[in-house]
């Protein structure tokens, strides 16, 4: 399906959720209804200087080159830098129908300050991080793991699979984060983290607690 309709979807489960809790309300062992959701598939917009360095390659299709990429790396070093990227979050800055609508629907991980953490997409698998001290190194690590995939792209003579955009977008991106709804009580965040030692996807497993009060 495609993304909005995802959405419009999970809206109407949680309004009939909400009338169903009514019901639950009045029974002696009577719960809450929580939907907890991850993997939002939102990524990262290109930064202008990103956008200015894109060019169309021998597949048709945009991407920019590898100097872009050690300087997307560079920024991944540290929480500024990953801050600075996070300014693009189709999620945070509620880009396009199906974003606005998540974000109008759900509390979301977003509250919780994910430049603390390396983003969960769209990592080269089986690529890990040393967790070295030494900047040089980490951005040589991070540039292969978030822009050394070599996929269909780099078959037909093209480049690096995270390198190209996708619907104006990059192939980065914090996506799996979480989001929960409840129709009566609250839920908080009390952990998320990333696991950048284990990576069999290109996605990063995450780990994400809440506290629910009723």
């Amino acid at each position: 399906l495609h993304k909005a309709e995802q959405v419009e979807g999970l809206v109407q489960w949680v309004e009939a959720a909400g009338e169903s809790q009514s019901a639950l309300e009045g029974e002696k062992d009577g719960g809450t209804l929580i939907l907890l959701w991850g993997d939002m598939n939102n990524r990262v917009a290109p930064p202008a200087w990103v956008v200015a360095c894109a060019k169309e390659d021998c597949t048709g299709e945009r991407c920019f080159n590898s100097s872009v990429a050690t300087k997307l790396a560079e920024l991944l070093t540290s929480e500024q830098g990953r801050r600075e990227l996070l300014h693009g979050d189709e999620l945070q800055q509620r880009r396009g129908e199906a974003h606005s609508a998540l974000a109008g629907c759900f509390d979301f991980v977003g509250a919780y300050d994910l430049s603390r953490t390396q983003p969960t997409y769209k990592r080269t698998p089986k690529k890990v991080l040393s967790r070295s001290a030494d900047k040089d190194k980490q951005a040589a690590e991070l540039l292969e793991m978030f822009f050394g995939l070599k996929g269909k792209k780099a078959k037909q003579g093209g480049t690096f699979e995270q390198l190209y955009l996708k619907d104006g977008m990059m192939q980065l991106g914090w996506p799996d984060t979480l989001g929960w709804r409840a129709p009566c009580g609250s839920i908080s965040l009390s952990h998320y983290s990333t696991l950048d030692d284990v990576c069999l996807s290109d996605h990063a497993p995450t780990i994400a607690c809440v506290s629910y009060t009723w």
